[in-house]
């Protein structure tokens, strides 16, 4: 005779949430450890800056000369070298010279670089991004 499979208790429910949660929470916590996460996300936030701050509705019309184009161009540029800092990892020296060197031409080309708030930021990604380094992965033999 076959059993009846019971439903599962509320408890037993949570339980599996809680399980899910903590897979979910280990999942993150190694994808952020293997990566310059808040490098990206300082050179995200410049760029940002810098492509929105001085930005108005008719920001591109208005502005003579190359200020207008150039806060889209290099604001756009450093925020997706930020991104792509977060997922090209392997990459990261070449990526924070670029950064850095398109926050120090934002001061010249857009509005001292988004009112300084913009190139800073964009530059302390672009230092922590230079300065980071990857964790060592742990072998599986043992040292003799």
């Amino acid at each position: 005779m076959p059993t009846r499979r019971q439903a599962p208790s509320p408890r037993s429910r949570q339980d599996q949430r809680r399980a899910r949660l903590g897979a979910a929470r280990t999942r993150w916590r190694q994808w952020r450890r293997s990566r310059p996460l808040w490098a990206g996300l300082f050179s995200l936030a410049g760029g940002l800056t810098i492509l929105l701050l001085p930005a108005d509705q008719y920001t591109v019309l208005t502005l003579p000369g190359t200020a207008g184009f150039a806060g889209f161009l290099l604001g756009g540029l450093i925020a997706a070298l930020g991104v792509l800092l977060c997922f090209q990892p392997d990459h990261h020296n070449m990526i924070s010279i670029a950064i850095v060197l398109a926050a120090l031409a934002s001061f010249i080309y857009t509005n001292l670089g988004g009112f300084l708030v913009g190139m800073l930021l964009a530059l302390t990604g672009g230092s922590l991004a230079f300065a980071w380094a990857p964790h060592p992965r742990r072998s599986q033999q043992t040292p003799h």
